[in-house]
């Protein structure tokens, strides 16, 4: 389109011409909006903390799996969670604990990190197949990063 002037309107390369005619004779100011194309989210993956320090660290963790549920199941999605946990200072404590009372230690971490977990999904309407679901010893954020 060429207005008066002989230029090139830009208008019509943005709108089609019925947004155009619209524009033209509504007699109110118009708001248009091209549409974005649609992107679904096949996959969800959520990471939460298994060992929270506190109350609000595990409603923080029930408030984050609810979301990330939700959506997943808005984008009709499969919801994965991680979460990864490690034994802080374990160099030291290795050092000077028995190779059992360590263990022993560990293991308890363990036990209470995965009771967190499941306890931050228990709450949920669908929850994520056993599959989907990955608790494992390391550093977070490399534990992540490869389950991603």
């Amino acid at each position: 389109m060429r207005d008066v002037s002989g230029e090139e309107e830009t208008g019509h390369l943005f709108f089609g011409s019925l947004d155009m005619r619209l524009m033209r004779n509504c007699p109110c100011p118009v708001w248009l909006v091209a549409p974005r194309p649609v992107v679904s989210f096949e996959r969800v993956l959520v990471a939460i903390d298994p060992l929270p320090a506190d109350e609000n660290e595990q409603r923080l963790n029930r408030r984050i799996v609810d979301l990330a549920a939700s959506l997943a199941d808005w984008e009709r999605g499969t919801l994965y969670v991680v979460s990864a946990w490690q034994v802080h200072g374990e160099t030291l404590l290795v050092s000077k604990m028995s190779e059992n009372v360590f263990r022993e230690h560990v293991d308890g971490i363990a036990a209470s990190g995965r009771s967190n977990l499941w306890d931050a999904l228990k709450t949920l309407p669908k929850r994520p197949s056993e599959r989907n679901v990955r608790f494992r010893n390391g550093n977070p954020a490399d534990v992540i990063k490869e389950y991603a």
